[in-house]
Parts: C-alpha cells; structure tokens; sequence
C-alpha cells in the first residue's frame, strides 16, 4: 500500500499530536490513522515505530535540499556550518515540534522508543558531519557524532519553547554548547600542558 506526500504529512501530523497529549506509549497504528482520517496505514507503515523511521527520513530529506556546498566552505569555521545546518533540522522538525519534543523527553525512560529511536539520531548526526565536510570513518567519526547528538538534544530542550522565528535562543544555545565543544577539541590537541596552564595565559609561555 501506497499513500501520497499530503496523507503522508497528515499521517505525520497526527502522529506527533498523539505524541504531544502523551499517548504514544499506548497509541496503536490504527489510532495515528483515524487522528489522521485515514481508514488504514496497515501496509503503508512497520508500525507505529514505522512512522517515526518514515518521519526521521523526511527530516533528513528536508534538510539534506537546504545543504548545498555552501556549508562545506573551509573559509566558514567548522562551528559556524554546524551550527545553521542543525538550525536547519530543528526548522524542518517545527511542525511537529511539541510532539517531537514529548518523545526526547521520554527517552530515557522508554527503552522501545530509546533502542529505536538513537540510532537514527546517530544517522542524523553524522549525515549533518557530512553536509559539513567534516564527515569520516572509524572510532573518531563515532565519537564526532555521538558528541553533536548531545549538542542536539540539549539545545532541543531550549527549541521546545522557542517560538521565535528566528530560534534565536535555539541559535544561541547551539553556539554556546559548539564553543564549548570546540574548546575542549582545542585543548585536547594541545595536550596536557595546555589544560595545566592558568587561565588566560598560553600554554608553553
């Protein structure tokens, strides 16, 4: 079964409002269709948990139209292009963000949800790295990722009440936590007489 983009959307929709009343736990694919005023999802969608992967994956593709090489740009600091580019996700996530944000707050305390829905936080994670050009194999990409996914999810805390239209409190959490971040790689790869040194006085001086 087949449905179109604007069923889709609504299928979407519906689904995050359920998510926003504090129903998805107990919420049934059937009852996501009848929010959404369709009779039967059953071959459009694995189940509920299908319409998260199905509502992730139009995140990614809305993002992934906005991403042009521009956020590659070496002349642009790494921190900068990761920065518009997960200004970029939380926009396409607006629709549904009251939803999207009751399903981050129950997290840690939904396994099911957590095993399926971390994974393609990662996924995420690393296509943004990509659309950044900082993309790349092995332990130091993980970490990368995993690093940026909790930028992303303590910066969504702030986004669930931002209704700017400009998410400037979104933005400013996001540079503060990607400056904090960029320190610490900084200080890393100065190694340990950069972290001995007083503040405000270089390391080796």
């Amino acid at each position: 079964m087949t449905i179109g983009e604007e069923e889709r959307e609504a299928v979407f929709r519906a689904a995050m409002a359920l998510a926003a009343e504090g129903r998805w736990r107990d919420c049934r694919l059937s009852d996501i269709a009848a929010a959404a005023g369709t009779d039967d999802l059953g071959g459009a969608f694995r189940g509920k948990a299908g319409v998260l992967e199905a509502l992730a994956e139009a995140v990614d593709a809305r993002v992934a139209e906005r991403a042009d090489d521009a956020f590659r740009d070496p002349d642009i600091p790494a921190r900068e292009r990761l920065l518009e580019l997960l200004l970029l996700r939380f926009e396409a996530m607006a629709p549904y963000r009251a939803g999207v944000a009751a399903l981050l707050r129950g997290l840690p305390r939904d396994p099911a949800l957590a095993a399926r829905g971390l994974p393609a936080l990662r996924r995420a994670m690393r296509a943004t790295l990509e659309a950044a050009g900082l993309g790349g194999r092995g332990p130091c990409a993980a970490m990368r990722a995993a690093g940026l996914a909790a930028v992303f999810l303590d910066a969504a805390r702030v986004w669930s009440g931002d209704d700017s239209p400009d998410l400037a409190a979104t933005a400013r959490r996001l540079d503060d936590r990607l400056r904090r971040v960029e320190r610490a790689v900084l200080a890393l790869r100065r190694g340990p007489r950069s972290a001995a040194a007083p503040a405000g006085e270089p390391a080796g001086e």
